[in-house]
């Protein structure tokens, strides 16, 4: 499982690298917004690559199939593993991420503010006792 915070490059921008070069098949989570915003940043990082590519065009809609957009505040499970996202403030889409596995809980935060302005919510503090935080 890989889980996606944000739409900024050093966040998502060696996904599709990974991918490829991992022959990678399950799935990534992220939510709605970040995906589309992760589509146009890798797409015009493909385009200014100069020599050295990291990722090529198949690749960056190869990464698109693999994405599974999900929602603030929904339980998501996989394999045992439940993720939940809360809004993180920081960009639009971003978010931070309580993991659960075998009853232990982390809270994966990325990037956040806690700063409300016109566009963006300011992050939500989950409601929850997390074991670990990963800041």
């Amino acid at each position: 499982m890989v889980i996606i915070t944000h739409a900024h490059l050093d966040h998502c921008g060696a996904l599709p690298y990974f991918l490829a070069r991992y022959n990678y098949k399950r799935k990534v989570y992220m939510t709605k917004p970040t995906k589309d915003i992760y589509h146009y940043l890798v797409r015009d990082t493909a385009k200014v690559q100069r020599d050295k590519a990291l990722f090529n065009n198949q690749q960056i809609l190869d990464s698109l199939e693999r994405i599974y957009p999900v929602e603030f505040g929904v339980e998501t499970e996989e394999e045992g593993i439940k993720i939940t996202p809360y809004v993180a403030g920081h960009i639009v889409g971003a978010a931070m991420f309580i993991i659960e596995v075998d009853g232990v809980k982390v809270l994966y935060t990325g990037d956040y503010s806690c700063e409300e302005d016109r566009y963006i919510m300011k992050a939500e503090i989950p409601q929850s006792n997390v074991d670990i935080l990963i800041a």
